[in-house]
């Protein structure tokens, strides 16, 4: 039963089903297979029935996948059917209907592997087809920035309603990232052409997925503190936007409350970035939730991002962010769980290792001359020292790296 795109099937009928419909798709792969060598690439118009055969495939694999949703074989042969007529695959509805049997699909099975690998070949196609116009200055089709924003949009709130649905779902995070990065993929051929009208709206499409991106992410952590998916996901969408919104492409599209004042100099996009990152870390430290290793992983990505914003912009032993952010996230952190972090364990140990990381972050950099780096290694080793001594921690490694911070 399909009821506004909900699939149902009575569950006794399944094992018959799955095995009728895998015996017919035996029978018609083969026919369709010597049909298709026999009728060879450049046969013309002898086609010898193929379109028939193109047809039943799409109805026979339909059949099987709803009931066996990761047969990879099946979903390859629906890929050769589409690119069995070359105009087929150039058209958008028959890419957006192809979508629209995936949307179904995952109303039982969101966690096929298969079925994801043929969703991103579908939408790389599509996106393919739309882009051409906009990196083409000889085709005019102004709503294609637009349509790449509508399909983007669908595949994120597709993954956003299967993870909510289906928790720890690796697979749509996975495909969530996918997007992003093909959007950013998008906007850097954008800024290596002429910036026309068309290129301008693309970048600043990007940048505005990306932020909500972002802001989605953050509201996701509060209730799902434990998905490690979602915190890994969050992390790249901080780094590409922190890589689009500082690229001087991006600087003469922003608009006036993104990039502030000075029509888009070196220092606003850098005073942006780093408005963008203490945010970020405000919402890390902020968490009520320190007993959970997510929130760490969370505050370990944004202190990288702040280290390697201190590096790109040369940050000097006088650099009042690069001493806050010492004082914050090292000393005073270290300070708070060394005196009080017995009277919750587990946040003790993640508090702790996160400083001894930062540290080693900063001593394998250029930063480690512009830190006080007597002070530093002290603490580091008084936190080892505490780590190691700590019968909390299963197969303590803490003790062999004592005196080896």
């Amino acid at each position: 039963a399909k009821v506004d795109h909900h699939l149902g099937i009575h569950a006794p009928d399944l094992p018959q089903l799955a095995h009728e419909f895998r015996e017919q798709y035996a029978l018609l792969r083969r026919c369709y297979r010597q049909r298709r060598d026999a009728v060879g690439p450049n046969d013309g118009d002898g086609s010898g029935g193929m379109d028939e055969l193109v047809v039943r495939i799409f109805s026979t694999t339909t059949c099987l996948l709803l009931v066996c949703p990761d047969h990879s074989s099946a979903w390859a042969d629906r890929r050769r059917a589409l690119l069995n007529d070359d105009d087929a695959v150039m058209e958008e509805c028959v890419l957006q209907k192809e979508m629209d049997f995936c949307n179904l699909l995952f109303t039982q099975h969101s966690k096929a592997p298969s079925s994801w690998a043929h969703r991103k070949w579908i939408g790389k196609n599509l996106v393919d087809l739309i882009s051409e116009s906009i990196l083409d200055s000889t085709i005019d089709d102004h709503d294609a920035p637009n349509k790449i924003h509508q399909w983007a949009s669908a595949e994120i709130n597709t993954c956003s309603t299967v993870a909510e649905k289906y928790p720890k779902n690796y697979h749509a995070w996975t495909h969530r990232r996918w997007v992003c990065q093909l959007l950013f993929a998008l906007f850097q051929e954008a800024t290596l052409r002429t910036q026309t009208r068309d290129n301008l709206l693309l970048i600043k499409m990007v940048f505005e997925i990306l932020e909500n991106e972002l802001s989605k992410t953050q509201r996701w952590m509060k209730t799902h503190v434990t998905d490690h998916s979602a915190v890994h996901y969050q992390g790249q969408m901080l780094l590409l936007l922190l890589e689009v919104g500082m690229h001087p492409a991006s600087k003469c599209i922003l608009s006036d409350d993104i990039l502030c004042e000075t029509n888009g100099t070196d220092i606003v996009a850098s005073t942006w970035a780093w408005n963008l990152l203490s945010k970020s870390m405000e919402i890390s430290r902020t968490s009520r939730f320190v007993s959970y290793e997510v929130t760490w992983i969370r505050r370990r990505i944004c202190g990288l991002a702040c280290l390697n914003y201190f590096l790109v912009n040369g940050s000097s032993n006088n650099d009042p962010k690069l001493n806050d952010f010492i004082k914050i996230e090292v000393t005073d952190l270290a300070a708070a769980y060394l005196t009080n972090g017995n009277n919750c364990p587990k946040s003790q140990i993640y508090a702790l290792s996160y400083v001894v990381w930062i540290i080693r972050q900063m001593k394998g950099s250029k930063l480690w001359g512009n830190c006080p780096a007597k002070e530093l290694m002290n603490l580091a080793t008084e936190v080892v020292t505490v780590l190691a001594c700590n019968e909390a921690i299963v197969g303590n490694a803490w003790r062999i790296m004592n005196n080896r911070v």
